[in-house]
């Protein structure tokens, strides 16, 4: 979502896993149809209302943003009179917290969800699950309509085994929630 021009690998917005240098680096690369449903439907949900959120949205045009993308917390700021967005994301594998590093207090919207939070101080730290990110407006914007879900993952409070160890030729993973 920040300003500028930007590409999208052949059907990256599926997900789409086969590298850039599949036969050769400008080779035709397999069509795949059956990506648009599950995780790979999510996925491309995703990027539609991001790209819908720039084409709609001026201050994503602004040339006053900052970028702190070193480390697995990441932000971006955008700064505009229009509105001011605040861009996080957790790209750890374990929860983290996170400064959003607002540029005011007051009511700030999430845009994926469509919740809101009161910001009493603009240093305020926001805990975040691995993998998670979630974008903040100064101004309520429509959530998106992102239905596919994400099935088959393991929950915040299960254990697992997997075993033999050392694995060989076959491994068995054995799921369980874990009562609190």
């Amino acid at each position: 979502p920040i300003p500028g021009p930007k590409m999208i690998w052949q059907f990256g917005e599926l997900g789409y896993d086969y590298s850039i240098n599949y036969d050769c680096r400008v080779c035709n690369k397999p069509i795949r149809w059956d990506y648009n449903k599950g995780r790979r439907k999510r996925v491309s949900q995703v990027w539609a209302s991001l790209i819908e959120l720039r084409k709609n949205e001026v201050a994503f045009t602004t040339d006053d943003f900052r970028l702190s993308v070193t480390g697995p917390g990441k932000r971006i700021e955008i700064n505009h009179s229009d509105m001011d967005v605040r861009i996080i994301g957790n790209f750890d594998v374990a929860e983290m917290v996170l400064e959003a590093n607002f540029s005011r207090t007051g009511w700030w919207y999430e845009f994926f969800s469509g919740d809101s939070i009161s910001v009493s101080s603009v240093h305020e730290l926001l805990p975040l699950q691995a993998g998670e990110y979630r974008i903040y407006t100064t101004k309520r914007l429509t959530p998106p309509n992102i239905t596919a879900s994400l099935p088959g993952y393991i929950q915040k409070h299960s254990s697992f085994n997997i075993y033999p160890n050392p694995v060989r030729d076959l491994a068995f993973v054995e799921a369980w929630e874990r009562e609190s």
